[in-house]
């Protein structure tokens, strides 16, 4: 089989790869792996991967990249007649957990690829509560919107845990500033996810989820904030400072 990811997933390890539990578990337990295929998320023609692709002597495709790449490649695969007899594509949950969020002309568009999705209980008490009253929000801020369902991170308070961590990050090099990406975007919206799961100050619930919510936005911000030179403003005044004192021992050192 062929696995086809995103570049910023694969270390050169599929066993060490981010996400592949699936693929790295197919892989171990004696399926063929022919080649590893990483694509990038800023790959705007796709015809040169294809080609590579049409060359394999096996015509299974597993796809672990996001789902705005796994679209465009599958769709420019059924192009060049790469999606008939002979061929297999199998999409990972990291795109088929998000199926719910796109138009159903899009799903038509994949007829013919396998998905594996995660799962979840759906019929549990918590789960339906919170369901209900995120439809009867959901619904009320947004009237003309079709999709209205939570989908896989809105399903627990871990899932609702790893999105406001992959948000932080996805933000923190565009707001150079610590307190206006987590006091002015991220403070308002986890209040708004915990009143969401019925989860209020005052009345002894805020403990079950709000509290740990904080913590674990506090600890990103720290985190995300020392990963990328413009997550910071004190980053690049740190940055400039340390080239000018090495520049400067430099000097001293050889005159």
């Amino acid at each position: 089989m062929t696995i086809i990811l995103s570049s910023s997933s694969y270390t050169g390890n599929i066993d060490e790869c981010n996400g592949c539990d699936f693929i790295a578990m197919g892989y171990t337990s004696g399926s063929e792996l022919t080649h590893i295929l990483p694509l990038t998320s800023s790959s705007c023609v796709l015809d040169e991967d294809i080609e590579v692709l049409k060359k394999q002597k096996h015509k299974v495709f597993v796809i672990h990249t996001s789902l705005e790449l796994g679209v465009r490649l599958f769709q420019a695969a059924k192009k060049m007649g790469m999606t008939g007899d002979g061929y297999i594509w199998i999409a990972t949950n990291r795109i088929t957990n998000l199926f719910h969020s796109i138009d159903s002309r899009i799903i038509y568009s994949l007829k013919g690829m396998i998905g594996v999705k995660s799962y979840f209980p759906k019929n549990t008490r918590d789960l339906r509560d919170f369901r209900k009253r995120f439809h009867q929000k959901f619904r009320s801020d947004y009237p003309d919107e079709e999709h209205d369902e939570p989908g896989i991170f809105g399903s627990s308070f871990l899932g609702l845990g790893y999105s406001l961590v992959f948000s932080e990050a996805l933000l923190a090099p565009a707001i150079p500033s610590v307190s206006a990406r987590a006091g002015g975007i991220f403070l308002p919206l986890v209040k708004a996810l915990c009143v969401a799961c019925g989860r209020n100050v005052g009345d002894e619930t805020e403990h079950k989820i709000g509290s740990w919510l904080m913590l674990t936005c506090f600890q990103t911000s720290v985190i995300s904030s020392s990963m990328f030179l413009t997550a910071m403003t004190a980053n690049p005044l740190s940055a400039n400072l340390t080239f000018n004192t090495t520049k400067a021992e430099g000097c001293a050192r050889h005159p």
